[in-house]
């Protein structure tokens, strides 16, 4: 640039790449419930929720991938303590290419919500990453349960204790609900600006749309 104002031809050897910082990288880690409950049709379109819930996260990943977002795409599911099924469709280091869509197309729905084990599996792989900019996106269809645990005040606690502990080493956690009466139960585990009800999961991939925005900008 001093060349050019000075009238003289730059130096050809000099060479100009842009890069993101880490602190502008955004690193967003999906995780679907896969419990039974998505099985269920949706009382709208008569689908599965399943196959909503997919195509929403689907649209999602490919807009996050290609604005150069680092992307992690799992879902789980639990029978009891000692069997949560965390499934992985696509890792921070692998690309969103047609082997993990096939992945993701794979998903089925069994089982129960061992929701904070699951979290917890999803903050570590969060926290390798180089970025500051941190989130976890949780889509699930119903609360925290499971065969071995009978109070249900139990799992809710620990996951909201897993969503805090995430909190504290710099993970934004959000949740899309596709139970309608859910507000109570979510705000509790999750806080009162981290969630959104999503009563027709038609609309799902525009809320989730929405939520990207969120954090591009860091409106969190």
């Amino acid at each position: 640039m001093a060349d050019i104002r000075n009238g003289q031809e730059p130096d050809p050897r000099v060479f100009i790449r842009t890069r993101p910082q880490d602190d502008q990288v955004l690193a967003l880690s999906l995780l679907l419930d896969l419990s039974e409950s998505v099985n269920n049709p949706d009382p709208v379109s008569g689908r599965p929720i399943l196959d909503l819930a997919r195509e929403a996260v689907l649209l999602l990943a490919e807009t996050a991938t290609d604005l150069g977002s680092e992307l992690s795409l799992a879902g789980f599911h639990s029978q009891g303590r000692h069997l949560v099924d965390y499934q992985s469709a696509k890792r921070f280091d692998e690309p969103f290419d047609t082997a993990a869509k096939s992945r993701l197309a794979g998903f089925k729905g069994r089982y129960s919500t061992r929701m904070g084990a699951a979290i917890r599996h999803a903050s570590e792989a969060l926290l390798t990453r180089g970025s500051y900019n941190r989130i976890m996106l949780i889509v699930t269809d119903g609360e925290p349960s499971d065969i071995d645990v009978f109070d249900p005040e139990h799992l809710m606690l620990d996951t909201r204790h897993a969503v805090i502990q995430a909190r504290h080493r710099g993970i934004y956690v959000f949740c899309i609900s596709l139970d309608t009466y859910s507000e109570e139960y979510v705000e509790r585990i999750f806080g009162k600006k981290y969630f959104v009800i999503s009563c027709n999961p038609l609309y799902l991939s525009e809320q989730m749309a929405r939520l990207f925005l969120r954090f591009a900008h860091k409106n969190l």
